[in-house]
């Protein structure tokens, strides 16, 4: 039978395991799970999705709460670490819109919608610094 080993958290919280956990630094332990990561995976899809479109089309979300649906166009993402995302766009009639979301609750369907001015260049979500597309809401 393996002894319990007595393990004391950064936090000095202390808590028992069958086994020794392995070693590893809290603080790249909780990076991983940051908005700021999350949102460059978001991005990612976003932008894979985004591929697929021709220029008529652009990239929107469909968010289904309590009964009721709305869509927009999504322009931007932004991120307040450690566990907000910011969503920025515009409804059909042009109204903008930020959606304000906690990474354990963001689920949402990516569609295709009309673009709201195809006579201009179709712009890329959240390219204000094509290497940093997320840009990280401070305000």
């Amino acid at each position: 039978m393996e002894q319990d080993v007595r393990n004391i958290s950064p936090q000095g919280l202390v808590f028992y395991s069958a086994q020794a956990l392995p070693r590893y630094s809290m603080v790249e332990a909780l990076a991983d799970n940051l908005a700021s990561e999350f949102c460059r995976k978001l991005y990612s899809s976003i932008q894979q999705f985004d591929e697929q479109l021709d220029n008529t089309l652009e990239v929107g979300m469909r968010l289904v709460a309590f009964g009721q649906a709305i869509t927009f166009s999504v322009s931007r993402l932004g991120y307040t670490d450690p566990s907000l995302i910011h969503f920025f766009g515009r409804l059909d009639n042009g109204q903008p819109v930020e959606l304000v979301q906690h990474v354990s609750q963001i689920s949402f369907l990516l569609t295709a919608i009309p673009r709201l001015n195809p006579d201009k260049p179709k712009l890329q979500i959240g390219f204000l610094r094509p290497v940093d597309a997320c840009d990280k809401s401070d305000d």
